[in-house]
C-alpha cells in the first residue's frame, strides 16, 4: 500500500489531481470489495464460509482482524484520492469508465465485466489491465499483493419445472456447443469477452481486461470465491459501506454494523 500512496502522490505531483474511480453502487462496494475480507482470510472458500459462521457467533471480531484492517486501510487510501470525494454518492458509473479509459484517473476498483464500458472511448496506445488490492498487511495470507479475487459470475441453469423435455435438450445441446466446439468457444471468448472457465478452451481472451484475469487464472493465482452471502448482503451491507465512503460513519461504526448484520443471519 505504501508503495501505491507513492505512485499515487507522484501522479498527483504530475497532474492528475484524483488518480482514483471508486463507484458508489452497493454490489461494488460490498459485493466486491468487502468480500474480499472473506475471500482473503486463507484464500480458501472453506475458510471464507467459517469465517462468516464465526461472524455470525459473534467469535470473529473485525476490528482485530487483519485483512479486514489492512483492506480497509487501503480503502482508506483509495477513498483519500477519489475523483469522486467532494459528493462520492453522486459518482456516476459511466464517468468512471471513461475517466479510466482516456486516462483522466489510473486506479478504478471494478473487474474485467467493465471494458464494454470502456471500450468506446479507448486511447490508441494505452495499456489497460487488472491487479490485486495491494495491501501492508499480509498476516495469515502471503499472497494478498499477487492474486486476484474472482469467479465464475456467468452461470447457466437448465429450468427443469417449466420447460418441456424438448427445451430442456436444446438447452443442453447449446451448452454443450459452447464449451465443446470450436466455433462456440470463438463466440464465448472473441464475441461475448469471456474468460472461459473450461480447460479444453485454449483461446486467448482480446479485450486487456479479459486478459489479464486469464493470465491470472492460468497460473492458479485466484482465490476461490465465496457465494454463501445472504441474499441481502449486497443491498444491506453495501448501504453501510456507501456511509463510510460518504463520511457519515468511521470505521468503528461500520464495524459495528456488518457485525451485527452477520448475528441477525443466526
Amino acid at each position: 500500500m505504501d508503495d501505491l500512496k507513492a505512485l499515487l502522490d507522484k501522479l498527483v505531483a504530475g497532474g492528475m489531481e484524483t488518480p482514483v474511480a471508486i463507484n458508489k453502487e452497493d454490489w461494488s462496494l460490498a459485493g466486491h470489495y468487502l468480500t474480499q475480507v472473506y475471500e482473503e482470510q486463507d484464500g480458501t472458500a472453506a475458510t471464507a464460509v467459517s469465517f462468516t459462521e464465526g461472524l455470525k457467533a459473534g467469535t470473529e471480531d473485525l476490528s482485530e482482524n487483519a485483512r479486514f484492517n489492512s483492506l480497509m486501510d487501503t480503502f482508506d487510501l483509495l477513498m483519500k484520492y477519489n475523483t469522486n470525494r467532494d459528493d462520492p454518492m453522486a459518482a456516476d458509473y459511466d464517468l468512471n469508465a471513461v475517466s479510466l479509459a482516456e486516462g483522466d484517473v489510473a486506479f478504478w476498483f471494478n473487474g474485467n465485466w467493465a471494458y464494454e464500458n470502456m471500450a468506446d472511448y479507448i486511447v490508441e496506445g494505452s495499456e489497460y489491465g487488472i491487479m490485486p488490492v495491494v495491501q501492508n498487511d499480509t498476516t495469515g495470507n502471503a499472497d494478498v499483493n499477487s492474486y486476484l479475487c474472482g469467479g465464475a459470475t456467468k452461470q447457466i441453469m437448465i429450468d427443469s419445472v417449466n420447460s418441456t423435455p424438448e427445451q430442456q435438450q436444446a438447452a443442453k445441446d447449446f451448452l454443450s456447443w459452447m464449451a465443446g466446439e470450436a466455433d462456440g468457444a470463438d463466440f464465448m471468448v472473441n464475441s461475448c469477452n469471456l474468460v472461459p472457465a473450461f480447460s479444453n478452451i485454449q483461446l486467448e481472451v482480446t479485450n486487456p481486461l479479459g486478459l489479464s484475469v486469464q493470465k491470472y487464472a492460468a497460473e492458479g493465482k485466484i482465490f476461490e470465491s465465496f457465494n454463501e452471502s445472504p441474499s441481502d448482503h449486497w443491498k444491506t451491507v453495501g448501504a453501510f459501506m456507501q456511509e463510510y465512503l460518504a463520511g457519515q460513519t468511521d470505521r468503528t461504526g461500520l464495524i459495528q454494523k456488518i457485525a451485527d448484520y452477520w448475528k441477525a443471519q443466526k
